[in-house]
């Protein structure tokens, strides 16, 4: 029987991460099992009543984060989603967050 050559799963990863779509991406959602790590990093879900998706936002990019991220809070998240290779989970890495109420199609206000 013949077996076509299929892709490894690091090739589908990389595959992945070239996605321009998935470069940029702005997701509104609430917030859940928000942490402050003591590294600075904040991960959290983002989720709505259907989905959740794993989120971290990287100790460097909070500088302009000017709100406490709060478990509950609507959110408007931006980053790129990617691999998180050593448990093979996708996740958004979050470069930009503001409260749902003050984002508009230009951005946070």
């Amino acid at each position: 029987m013949y077996i076509p050559s299929l892709p490894s799963i690091s090739i589908l990863r990389i595959c992945f991460q070239k996605e321009y779509a998935l470069s940029v991406v702005f997701v509104k959602g609430e917030i859940s099992n928000c942490k402050y790590h003591s590294s600075g990093h904040i991960y959290f879900f983002a989720k709505d009543d259907r989905s959740q998706l794993t989120c971290v936002m990287f100790r460097g990019d909070r500088g302009g984060l000017d709100f406490r991220m709060e478990n509950g809070q609507e959110v408007v998240v931006g980053g790129s989603i990617s691999v998180y290779e050593r448990d093979g989970k996708y996740q958004l890495y979050a470069k930009k967050n503001c409260p749902g109420r003050r984002w508009t199609l230009t951005g946070a206000v």
